[in-house]
């Protein structure tokens, strides 16, 4: 059982040719979670690729883009840019127009919307609606132009890359809420596999009724591979994708999954009655095993975990120059052994197993623990494990025993 303690510590895109196709101008891909992986003006701004299809040049001046389709004209590309058959073209959505003339005034939303392309009589020349969006990912149409949409690996200004997903089926409740101190009720779901996968059309319920009732989720919704959702239980205080049509029963309910069919429950859990401001959910995450944890710490959209009280980080030095190395001081400030042997120490909260301690690792009572980098590198050489002492990082401990992995 996992359980942790933690101390915080421009880019152009180019026009690339294409094999021309048929239909003129489309929207052909769409990042609205750019968390990290395009960057552009100093930040991480959404945006959307504009593809011509052929068979001639198309010059976009007076053409609009919007993210409303009652409003079509939020952004107008108001110079020239003509696009020839086969061609990209990037509008960075980053909500200041004055960056650019490829900047909208308006950025993308990750729990899904829509967004449309118009001629310059406002004639609608496409658009596309679309519902949760995992980080760093971007939706796009496979082949180039003319194809269905599908979650892909992001190409601004290049051809589409569909991204493989897993088994959706596999998805599972793993915390809730159902009486927190201020706000919604919510759900978080896990996804187990190593790869995206697709949400699209399914069904969260309150009820054991089939086929389910309720508003299913928005077409083209993904999750990231081990990744987590939240979704609030508002009962559609807010028409968001992240939004579901019910709320949650504080003295306990069943809860499902269903998939696109409305009928087949790929997951179903029962919870009982919920203490205020506490939420319960599965340790380590996805598993059988169901934990209250800290009143007012709860771990929406993040990996569970109880925190350890016992053992504290008390000293990072990440900043080294020979002979010096960097090093990580614990400290027990109770009174009592504390046994740490085969507890992990890591510098990514999602990913815990670097450094292990061996067996027989005790702190006594109101005493320090030093571990130093040439322990780090020894400790499991196929994960790196090295303070970022530039930009800055992070420290987590988290309890093991001699049975994992």
């Amino acid at each position: 059982m996992l359980k942790f303690f933690r101390l915080a510590a421009c880019s152009a895109i180019a026009l690339l040719s294409h094999p021309p196709a048929q239909g003129g101008l489309v929207i052909n891909e769409i990042m609205a979670n750019n968390e990290s992986g395009v960057p552009a003006d100093g930040g991480y701004p959404d945006w959307v690729e504009i593809y011509n299809t052929g068979p001639g040049s198309v010059n976009l001046q007076g053409h609009t883009l919007t993210d409303n389709l009652t409003t079509p004209n939020k952004f107008t590309f108001t110079q020239s840019h003509t696009l020839a058959a086969g061609q990209f073209l990037v509008v960075w959505c980053s909500g200041n127009a004055t960056l650019g003339s490829l900047h909208a005034p308006f950025s993308l939303s990750d729990s899904g919307e829509e967004v449309g392309l118009f001629g310059p009589g406002g004639n609608r020349l496409d658009s596309v609606k679309f519902g949760l969006q995992p980080p760093n990912y971007s939706i796009s149409r496979f082949p180039d132009g003319t194809g269905t949409w599908s979650l892909s690996a992001f190409t601004p200004g290049a051809s589409n890359e569909v991204q493989p997903l897993g088994n959706p089926r596999r998805v599972v409740i793993n915390e809730w809420m159902a009486s927190p101190a201020s706000g919604d009720d919510w759900i978080e779901l896990y996804n187990p596999e190593v790869l995206p996968v697709s949400i699209s059309g399914f069904y969260m319920s309150d009820a054991t009724v089939s086929p389910a009732t309720n508003r299913p989720l928005r077409a083209l919704s993904f999750m990231a591979a081990e990744g987590y959702l939240q979704l609030f239980a508002s009962g559609l205080a807010k028409t968001d994708g992240d939004h579901l049509d019910f709320r949650l029963n504080n003295s306990g309910e069943t809860l499902s999954i269903l998939t696109d069919d409305a009928r087949t429950v790929s997951h179903r859990m029962t919870y009982g009655r919920q203490e205020a401001n506490t939420s319960q959910g599965r340790l380590p995450d996805g598993a059988d095993n169901i934990q209250s944890f800290p009143v007012g710490k709860p771990t929406p959209a993040a990996s569970n975990f109880v925190p350890i009280t016992d053992v504290w980080i008390n000293e990072v030095l990440a900043h080294t120059d020979p002979p010096f190395e960097d090093a990580v001081e614990l400290y027990n400030p109770t009174s009592l052994p504390v046994n740490i042997s085969y507890w992990w120490l890591s510098n990514a909260k999602g990913e815990p197993k670097k450094y292990r301690f061996p067996k027989n690792s005790i702190i006594q009572p109101n005493s320090y623990w030093v571990v130093y980098q040439q322990q780090f590198d020894a400790g499991n050489p196929r994960v790196p494990f090295r303070f970022n002492s530039a930009r800055g990082d992070e420290c987590y401990l988290f309890s093991g025993d001699s049975a994992e992995r």
